[in-house]
């Protein structure tokens, strides 16, 4: 398996908690695409995981309480790219804080 293809696991879903909540990032199979969410919000969905991932770093989420906090206060605690947010298995994954 090739780093795209572990990173692109289906079985595993991506999470960042923000100062705005819990971000995550999972596959939704009856869409055939990743998508991005807080709790119940889904505010995209994704080719890859990356793009979701990067689209949470340069504020472009649709997350209003995200994309509008300071640049500064991004460049301190966001991750920059995928490798930096927590994977965890689809079925061990808690949306209330998985920590």
């Amino acid at each position: 398996m090739d780093n795209m293809e572990l990173i692109n696991n289906p079985n595993f879903i991506y999470s960042y908690k923000s100062p705005v909540g819990l971000f995550f990032i999972r596959y939704n199979p009856s869409v055939g695409k990743w998508e991005l969410g807080i709790e119940d919000d889904v505010f995209g969905y994704y080719t890859t995981t990356i793009a979701a991932a990067d689209d949470v770093y340069t504020q472009s989420t649709d997350c209003y309480e995200w994309d509008m906090l300071n640049l500064d206060t991004i460049i301190n605690i966001a991750p920059t790219d995928i490798y930096e947010w927590k994977r965890t298995p689809y079925n061990e994954f808690d949306y209330q804080g998985d920590e």
